[in-house]
């Protein structure tokens, strides 16, 4: 099998997996906040924290990613035990310990400016730099 119907398979098998989580959670839940609630708690720690701390120039390494959404996992999982229901609490626990981990596993072998990574600091910085440039 070539390597690009490789990766259509596991995106058609996502796909198919994450659909039926949503149908699961529509029978579990029977308010709709309840439901946006329990997507926010799995869709920040994972998705939204992992995008932010790449845009604003962390990198780490593809075999430790799965330690950050392990670690996540497991924090809201444990938080929704003690507090009986997924809300505020479990999500800060998802998001502090994505965040956290995701610092702790930073590469710092790589040079990120040097492989044409740029970060949002440095790229607001350039942009003030000939913002001030122009004005002057």
């Amino acid at each position: 099998m070539a390597p690009d119907d490789k990766q259509l398979m596991l995106t058609r098998f996502s796909c198919m997996i994450i659909a039926l989580a949503a149908f699961g959670i529509l029978f579990v839940k029977d308010q709709i906040i309840d439901m946006l609630w329990t997507m926010d708690n799995f869709w920040d720690p994972f998705i939204s924290i992992p995008l932010i701390m790449g845009l604003m120039g962390l990198r780490i390494k593809k075999e430790n990613f799965k330690y950050v959404i392990f670690s996540a996992l497991a924090a809201v999982l444990i938080a929704r035990a003690f507090n009986g229901t997924f809300d505020t609490i479990t999500l800060c626990a998802g998001v502090s310990i994505s965040a956290l981990m995701m610092l702790l596993f930073r590469d710092k072998s790589i040079n990120n400016l040097s492989k044409g990574y740029h970060s949002i600091s440095s790229m607001i910085q350039e942009s003030e730099e000939k913002l001030s440039k122009s004005i002057l």
